[in-house]
């Protein structure tokens, strides 16, 4: 695990990468880490989770931080289990909430990772006031050469498969919907 973009190998690369905060590292999670990993291996290029802690809230709305399903360690080693070449963590901080979407795919997905294919949710955001979309990041990167591949939320039932709503259903007492939601039993450290 590589903790901050000066980290990360300059010589890594190509890359398959999928972006995202992963807390808990439920099923939806894992659809996008498993593509990652398929992708990767069918191309014969690294696969690469990149993520960030702490959790944005914890600069944008400190006073609402979610009580988090796992520990950036723990997150980690789900992806590895998942088959995860590497996974890098960066620091999320104003400076770089501050980024523009541009500045953030060519600084990180193109200068750092040297991506060649991005897998995010359809949810996903980035960049300065959260202005990139799952549908601008293809357009991005598109203009820069990377596939860019946005996959559906998984949706079960009445609900979409979420962090938010597996800390609902723990704090309603209901460990068995939030295990089955994350695709794994729930642990405290």
């Amino acid at each position: 695990m590589w903790y901050g973009l000066d980290r990360v190998p300059t010589d890594l690369g190509p890359t398959v990468v999928t972006i995202g905060v992963f807390d808990g590292v439920h099923r939806g999670h894992r659809e996008l880490v498993d593509r990652a990993v398929a992708e990767a291996r069918r191309r014969g290029i690294a696969s690469v989770m990149f993520t960030f802690d702490p959790h944005p809230t914890v600069v944008f709305r400190p006073s609402a931080v979610p009580a988090l399903l796992g520990t950036v360690h723990q997150r980690a080693e789900q992806a590895y289990a998942c088959g995860i070449d590497h996974v890098v963590v960066v620091a999320f901080t104003r400076e770089l909430a501050g980024w523009t979407p541009q500045e953030y795919v060519d600084r990180v997905l193109v200068d750092i990772l040297h991506a060649r294919t991005v897998i995010v949710g359809e949810n996903f955001t980035f960049g300065r006031n959260a202005e990139g979309t799952s549908e601008m990041l293809a357009e991005l990167g598109a203009q820069r050469g990377i596939d860019v591949q946005v996959v559906p939320l998984l949706a079960e039932g009445d609900h979409t498969i979420c962090s938010t709503w597996i800390r609902e259903r723990l704090v309603a007492g209901d460990v068995a919907a939030a295990a089955g939601a994350l695709g794994h039993s729930f642990e405290v450290e």
